[in-house]
């Protein structure tokens, strides 16, 4: 998966060894800036699949809005 290097070092940081299959999913999708609707268990990854990408993008651009 494709991620920016911010998100990598995230990673490293959280110790995570692969990311989930929600984070996969997601986490490619929200990086070209497209709209996100996920449903998943609990325990599965869901909120750093939002959260990661979420904050590199407002480290790096002032146009996001997440709601």
């Amino acid at each position: 998966m494709k991620t920016t290097p911010w998100i990598e070092q995230a990673k490293a940081h959280c110790q995570f060894t692969t990311w989930t299959p929600v984070q996969e999913a997601v986490i490619p999708v929200f990086l070209r800036r497209q709209s996100v609707v996920v449903r998943s268990q609990t325990g599965s990854g869901k909120t750093h699949a939002f959260l990661l990408p979420i904050i590199d993008l407002l480290t790096s651009d002032q146009t996001l809005q997440a709601v």
